[in-house]
């Protein structure tokens, strides 16, 4: 049930934040320890149904291209959206998360950020094959 609670958050935010349309909802780019509600969903292993509607109300795609530039408490430096839920998410998330990635490259003509060929700062500037690789249950 708390999908129902943040599409409701996302539909129609505070009281003090107004939503434009074709904008990236406000909320979504309020950072808790250096990381956006879509990293923090990421990191927690929530379900590919949150994950969606925090990928749905991200309009610019401000949020999945975002890097957690640091965040001490979970180690996490220069870290993609790919490189959090390839160490956490369940498998339906991260298949949700390069496909976004291959529409947007497909749709651009290529010409658009790279969260597959992106290295991380810690953990010895791993690339996502890398953290999918350390990740047995993946099958990689």
């Amino acid at each position: 049930h708390s999908h129902k609670v943040i599409d409701i958050l996302l539909r129609y935010g505070s009281e003090s934040q107004t939503l434009s349309m074709g904008k990236t909802n406000p909320i979504l780019l309020e950072k808790v320890n250096g990381m956006l509600p879509i990293h923090l969903a990421c990191l927690r292993g929530c379900s590919v149904d949150i994950v969606s509607l925090l990928l749905e109300a991200d309009v610019e795609d401000k949020c999945f291209y975002s890097i957690v530039e640091e965040c001490k408490e979970y180690d996490l430096i220069n870290s993609t959206i790919l490189h959090i839920a390839l160490a956490h998410s369940p498998v339906d998330v991260i298949k949700l998360l390069i496909a976004k990635e291959v529409k947007a490259r497909c749709i651009s003509g290529g010409f658009t950020k790279n969260l597959l060929a992106t290295a991380q700062s810690s953990r010895g500037g791993m690339f996502p094959i890398h953290v999918a690789c350390a990740r047995k249950d993946l099958g990689v």
